[in-house]
């Protein structure tokens, strides 16, 4: 069976290079896609962005209460069971 890892001299894992370069596309890919956030569509990317200025509001003392805004996400899968994940 073919492997989509390698093994350093130290016994870590690493993608190979074609493997790395397949997952980083389809990070990038979901990253872009358009969710429904706040009655708009905005990119993954532009709510994580959000999140993440709340949480630092939070952190600084500028804002007393923490709440992120998660909408509901699907992952299309490209496999043989041709299942959609649902994150929540």
């Amino acid at each position: 069976m073919k492997s989509d890892f390698i093994k350093t001299k130290n016994y870590h894992k690493r993608f190979k290079t074609k493997t790395a370069k397949l997952l980083i596309e389809k990070i990038k890919n979901n990253f872009n896609q358009c969710y429904e956030f706040r009655n708009k569509q905005y990119a993954l990317e532009n709510i994580m962005f959000e999140n993440i200025r709340k949480l630092s509001r939070y952190v600084i003392g500028n804002s007393k209460s923490l709440e992120f805004t998660i909408p509901d996400i699907e992952i299309k899968r490209n496999d043989n069971s041709q299942v959609r994940d649902r994150i929540m």
